[in-house]
Parts: C-alpha cells; sequence; structure tokens
C-alpha cells in the first residue's frame, strides 16, 4: 500500500481524500460520487433511513418508507476501490378505509470505482455499479441485473475547503424483470417495488464545504428516465440532498436529507413501472476507516512498527508553489486588467492571468524552479521578469509598467531628380522598421517618439540617409530626390 501512495503525483493530497464517504462505503456527497486520491485501506458504512411519501393515489392513501444500507469497501491502491453493498427498503402504505400493506426488499450491489492520477486540483474517475435486485429479501433475480457506468470529475484546491464535484453517465436498467406479475398488483405495490421498465441517463452535481473537522455536502441529482416506455420527463427522479459529516472517534457521523423534485404520482395497473421516491428523506449513520490514511486528523497510521506503535511518516515534498503578482502603473496605482502570463524555465505549458481591482493575479500548482512572468497591457509598456519559484511557498513578485507613449508619424514623398515618383523602399533603424513608397513615391509610417536613422532605396539609384526625430503626436515630412 505504501508503494502505491508514494507512486501518486505529490500535489496530491496524501493525508486525506477530497471528499468523505457516503452510504455506499466511497467517496461521494449523498448520492453523487467523487474523484480523487482515495485512502486505501477498508472503509465501512451503516445507514438507516425514512422516506415520506404522502399521498399520490387520491385515495387517502399514505406512504411510508424505511431504509437500511450496509456497505464496505476495500482500497488497495490510492487509485481503485472495491466495493459491496446490501440495500434493504421496507415500504408500508395505507389506503382508504385504513388498510394497511407493507413488504421487504433486499438488494445486493457491487461497485468498482478507479480514478486518474492528477498533479492539479482536478481529478477524473470511473465508476461501475451492479444492481442485483430481486422480489423479495433476500433474493436474486440474474435476469433484472442493472448496470450503471459513470464518469466522475472533482475540483478540490489543495489550500480551499471548497471541493466541487460532478457525474454523467447511463444506467441500463432491467431491474423490472424481478416483477414479473407486477400487472396484478395494486398501484401502491406497484409504486413500492421501486424498479423501471426505462433506462436512465444519471447526471448529479454538488460541493463540499470542510469547516475545521466537520463536512458540509450539498448536490442535485436527476436520472433522466429514456426510451418509449419512459413517463414524462417531469416524473423522472430528481432531488437535491444536504448532509453533514462529523467525526466521533474513529467513526463519522453521517446525516443527510434529500427533496424529491420530481411529480409524486403512481403508475396505474397495465402502464410502464418507474421509481417513485418519497418527497422527504433523511438517513443517518457511522462511516469508518480502517488502515491507510486517517481520516481523523493529517498523519499517516503505520502498523506493524516498533513495539506496534503508530508512527508518524512525513508527508511527501511538496514539488510546486504559487506566484502571486502585484502590477502597478506610473504613480504605483493597482493596474486592472493586465495580462500576466507565466512560463516555467523547465518547459511546462504557458499560462495567463488577468489582474483584478487591486492589481494582482495569482497562479497555483507552479512546478518549482526558474519560471518568466510577461505583463502587458494596452495602454502600458511590456515588462518581463524572472524569478524562483519555491516548491510549498507562495512567491510574490512586483512589476510596475511604464505608459506608452503615443506615437508619432513619419511622411513623405522620393521621387527621382527629374521629379519622377520613386517605389523606393525605407528602412528604419534601430527598430529595424521597414516601409514602401507607393505608386505616386508617398510613404506613411506610425513610429514610436524617438530618434532614428532611415535609408532609402530604389533600383538603378544612388541610396541616401537621413536622421530624424519622431516626437509624440507630431508628424515628421521627409521628401528625399534620389540620383543615380
Amino acid at each position: 500500500m505504501a508503494a502505491a501512495q508514494a507512486a501518486w503525483p505529490a500535489a496530491a493530497r496524501a493525508d486525506d481524500q477530497a471528499v468523505g464517504d457516503a452510504a455506499g462505503a466511497l467517496p461521494g456527497l449523498v448520492r453523487v460520487g467523487a474523484a480523487g486520491p482515495l485512502d486505501t485501506g477498508f472503509s465501512l458504512a451503516a445507514v438507516l433511513g425514512y422516506g415520506y411519501l404522502g399521498s399520490v393515489l387520491a385515495e387517502e392513501d399514505t406512504h411510508h418508507r424505511g431504509a437500511m444500507d450496509l456497505a464496505a469497501s476495500v482500497r488497495p491502491a490510492r487509485w481503485l476501490a472495491i466495493a459491496a453493498r446490501f440495500s434493504g427498503r421496507y415500504d408500508r402504505h395505507t389506503g382508504a378505509g385504513g388498510e394497511a400493506d407493507s413488504g421487504w426488499v433486499g438488494d445486493p450491489r457491487l461497485a468498482l470505482r478507479a480514478v486518474l492520477p492528477s498533479a492539479g486540483p482536478l481529478s477524473f474517475g470511473a465508476h461501475l455499479g451492479v444492481w442485483m435486485p430481486g422480489a423479495e429479501a433476500p433474493s436474486i433475480e440474474p435476469s433484472a441485473t442493472t448496470v450503471d457506468a459513470l464518469g466522475l470529475a472533482t475540483w478540490a484546491p489543495a489550500q480551499s475547503p471548497l471541493s466541487l464535484t460532478a457525474q454523467l453517465g447511463y444506467r441500463h436498467d432491467r431491474s423490472a424483470e424481478s416483477a414479473p406479475d407486477a400487472d396484478l398488483l395494486s398501484p401502491a405495490d406497484r409504486m413500492a417495488l421501486g424498479v423501471s421498465q426505462s433506462s436512465a441517463l444519471l447526471a448529479g452535481a454538488g460541493a463540499r464545504l470542510a469547516l475545521a473537522r466537520t463536512e458540509l455536502v450539498a448536490e442535485w441529482s436527476w436520472d433522466l428516465l429514456l426510451g418509449e416506455d419512459a413517463p414524462e420527463t417531469r416524473r423522472s427522479p430528481m432531488r437535491v440532498g444536504l448532509g453533514l459529516r462529523q467525526p466521533l472517534g474513529p467513526a463519522t457521523l453521517v446525516l443527510t436529507g434529500e427533496l424529491s423534485l420530481a411529480e409524486a404520482g403512481a403508475p396505474a395497473p397495465m402502464e410502464p413501472l418507474y421509481p417513485v421516491e418519497p418527497r422527504l428523506a433523511v438517513m443517518a449513520g457511522l462511516t469508518m476507516h480502517l488502515g491507510g490514511g486517517d481520516r481523523g486528523g493529517d498523519r499517516l497510521v503505520v502498523e506493524g512498527g516498533a513495539g506496534d506503535r503508530d508512527e508518524e511518516e512525513a508527508p511527501p515534498a511538496p514539488t510546486t508553489g504559487a506566484v502571486e503578482v502585484a502590477v502597478t502603473a506610473l504613480g504605483a496605482a493597482a493596474l486592472e486588467g493586465a495580462e500576466v502570463e507565466l512560463v516555467p524555465a523547465a518547459g511546462g505549458a504557458s499560462r495567463t492571468a488577468v489582474t483584478d481591482a487591486e492589481g494582482k493575479a495569482r497562479f497555483d500548482d507552479v512546478p518549482g524552479g526558474a519560471a518568466r512572468i510577461t505583463v502587458r497591457h494596452p495602454e502600458h509598456v511590456e515588462a518581463s521578469q524572472k524569478l524562483a519559484v519555491e516548491p510549498g511557498e507562495a512567491t510574490r513578485a512586483a512589476v510596475a509598467l511604464e505608459r506608452a507613449l503615443p506615437p508619432g508619424q513619419l511622411r513623405g514623398v522620393v521621387r527621382a531628380w527629374n521629379g519622377r515618383p520613386l517605389a523606393a523602399r525605407l528602412t528604419i533603424q534601430p527598430s529595424g522598421t521597414s516601409a514602401k513608397a507607393d505608386e505616386r513615391g508617398e510613404f506613411e509610417l506610425d513610429l514610436p517618439p524617438g530618434e532614428y536613422t532611415v535609408e532609402i532605396e530604389a533600383p538603378g539609384y544612388r541610396s541616401q540617409t537621413r536622421s530624424i526625430v519622431i516626437t509624440e503626436g507630431e508628424v515628421v515630412i521627409l521628401n528625399v530626390d534620389l540620383r543615380r
């Protein structure tokens, strides 16, 4: 395990994964999974929940749901996790006249999570889930096996308490095969099945905020049902979720709540089945991580040391740092809107940023070593500066730009000794600028203020050299007669 951790880029969070574990014993918010380096070892999760749907059949009916999740995952490396989960559900509904009905359902689930190494704050991963529903708990109907395939992306800057995560994927849903006699059931029982005859596009996004040792999470997720058997879009499961995670000794308390945004309604007899979720659901449980990264602090626990004591392993030395640039104009006033380009001397890709109202721009995760910054602004003279980026630190640079002077203009006519216009070529030194007179022998050229030497040449004529001085905003006239 230690070798797998050492192979991960140094910019990754080596002491803690970016997002804590959800009910499936894998990193995530509520339903939305997260990418990023994993804490190696084992994780366990146990969650209980309650959901309330209320009346949807216009029969003075009520619907209640109890839920239980038991899950475990093993992470042999910081890029791989394998999880097993058992989801149990108890539905109870009461119809007109107070008649009540209830039933249990239990489904095993397997999952594989893989994440790509990343040297920056953005991480990508993939999640493959297999759901094996059955008719009653416990049972499995092989023909009903349902597969989820998801891509994950998580943005988690090392120095920021905020991280963002999103997922997008597809569910090949065959869960309705576990209910072959569903047409004989009442609408309430059909609703309680929780299976679908439609596959789905899976989308979700959310955020995690770390406040000391507490995690707050919020997300939106949508299972857009697809195909000819799919109900109206407004009945596709959509929900918003909130959650809190708080360490309690070796375990972490998990509290979550979800509000359904889909229109409630049960499939009528002979209609295709689709999932109907509670309007409001709350869940509470515990997660625990064993071995590998210690979720409760900033250290890595190594088992089997001298005297069987926990030893602290120093985190890997940082290889990147930050660069903060302050740009000012004449009079030390902060210059907003200046473009700052940073190029590492080691050959990395160039990066650009624009200064804010305080004249500042910042670059994170810059490789250590020599680098060059170049600052440009339309009304000022470009300036460059070399600097040395210190890994693990913020390197600061101050750049003062001189205001660009308005250009002057050089105009004139080139003619032969007999007055015939010549299409001569003019070369301006020391700038190396060149221009050509037109068929009338006329030329016009904008130049910054300064002293110049102008060389005028035309085939078959002797060249001439003239000295000129361009002043700001002024026009200098230069008429030249060339002789053979």
